[in-house]
């Protein structure tokens, strides 16, 4: 294993408090068993355990599927991910999905308009196994359902064979047995606060308008907001 794997290892066993709510959880390390990573030693990390984030980045606001990837690096050199969306035509229109490099001149809709960096639904059964697929990672693990959030409502999932498991990513309050890994939530009873791209945070309530959070997701549709 190359000496670097114990470095990243060491940087995935590392906790930040400020990752962490704590209303819901504390800043420690966390069990970990999943079978997808790379460029680490995973045994260290499954001894350890992984540190985790209770925030997400905004991946805008439709649900498009993203490709798996490149199999090779010389592939990954010329690699197009927009060419490989089901929907060509429909990109990402977030602040952080994979590949992504957003600029400020590309937040058309304002930086006072568009989300950024907010609190995400977490099952309470599995704050602390590991096991919920969008909880088995670590807060470095880039692009993942640990890391990333939507704010799609109705049909805006662009893989329409999916429909059925993804009709609403409407926020809500961290609920047992509930597996939305692409809602934005929180532990607290009433609203759920997210930090826009303009620096300013906002307590959003758990019942606003399934459109205005749609366009609060997204930077780039143009769209007037109302108030939330």
């Amino acid at each position: 294993i190359p000496a670097r794997y114990d470095y990243i290892s060491a940087q995935i066993a590392t906790p930040i408090p400020t990752f962490h709510c704590p209303t819901r959880r504390s800043a420690i390390v966390y069990p970990y068993d999943a079978q997808t990573l790379h460029n680490a030693n995973k045994a260290l990390i499954i001894k350890s355990g992984a540190a985790r984030t209770d925030y997400a980045a905004s991946s805008g606001g439709m649900r498009p599927w993203a490709p798996n990837g490149p199999v090779s690096y010389a592939q990954g050199a010329e690699w197009d991910m927009k060419g490989t969306w089901k929907t060509q035509e429909i990109p990402q229109n977030g602040i952080a999905y994979q590949r992504s490099k957003v600029r400020f001149g590309q937040i058309t809709d304002g930086t006072s308009n568009t989300y950024c960096v907010g609190e995400r639904h977490i099952d309470p059964q599995q704050y602390k196994t590991g096991l919920a697929a969008d909880d088995d990672q670590f807060w470095s693990v880039g692009h993942d359902l640990d890391t990333t959030r939507y704010s799609y409502f109705g049909t805006d999932v662009v893989d329409t064979t999916n429909i059925g498991a993804y009709q609403s990513a409407a926020p809500r309050q961290d609920t047992r047995g509930f597996g939305g890994y692409n809602n934005w939530g929180s532990a607290h009873a009433a609203s759920w606060n997210i930090a826009f791209c303009d620096g300013s945070v906002h307590a959003i309530s758990y019942s606003i308008d399934g459109e205005t959070h749609r366009r609060l997701g997204a930077r780039n549709d143009g769209l007037p907001v109302s108030d939330f």
